[in-house]
């Protein structure tokens, strides 16, 4: 942070190769006030880590299982702002169509059918796919579940935005 304060934002002091998935913040972080992120990763190439089969071994980045293997891949979405100075007059609200709205409602049962595997109608965590576990995007309302309004209201916004 630019006050010269540090955050430490993720900690995972005993990684398991088995853990090669998306760290999400329970609560997103404006990121105004910073003035940079750091990655920090330790590999232990010495004989007291059990999982190393060489200590002697040279060890590099890779993305071999036998290299260090440490990537950040980091998401940071910024708010749209309208311009400053626009010739034409921005709308102020959008309103779907019915087109529109009855694409997000076939998504949202799709995507609903597809993951729901108690078939209560709505999502947990649990029951998603780690390759689709962008939770916080979709439960907006932040009890822990997916709900279809929740679904269809996210892709009504993509649609939107297109």
């Amino acid at each position: 942070q630019s006050s010269g304060s540090e955050q430490t934002l993720l900690e995972v002091p005993n990684y398991d190769f088995n853990w090669q998935h998306s760290y999400e913040l329970t609560k997103p972080l404006p990121f105004e006030d910073f003035a940079g992120l750091r990655f920090e990763a330790i590999f232990d190439n010495s004989a007291a880590n059990p999982t190393n089969p060489d200590p002697e071994e040279y060890v590099t980045w890779g993305d071999q299982t036998w290299q260090e293997m440490a990537v950040v891949f980091l998401t940071i979405a910024k708010p749209r702002k309208p311009p400053a100075a626009s010739p034409e007059p921005i709308a102020t609200r959008w309103e779907p169509g019915e087109s529109d709205k009855l694409e997000a409602e076939e998504f949202a049962s799709r995507y609903i059918r597809r993951f729901d595997k108690n078939n209560d109608g709505q999502l947990t965590y649990r029951e998603l796919p780690t390759a689709v576990r962008m939770f916080s995007w979709f439960d907006h309302n932040r009890d822990g579940v997916i709900s279809h309004a929740e679904i269809r209201n996210e892709s009504l916004s993509r649609i939107r935005s297109r």
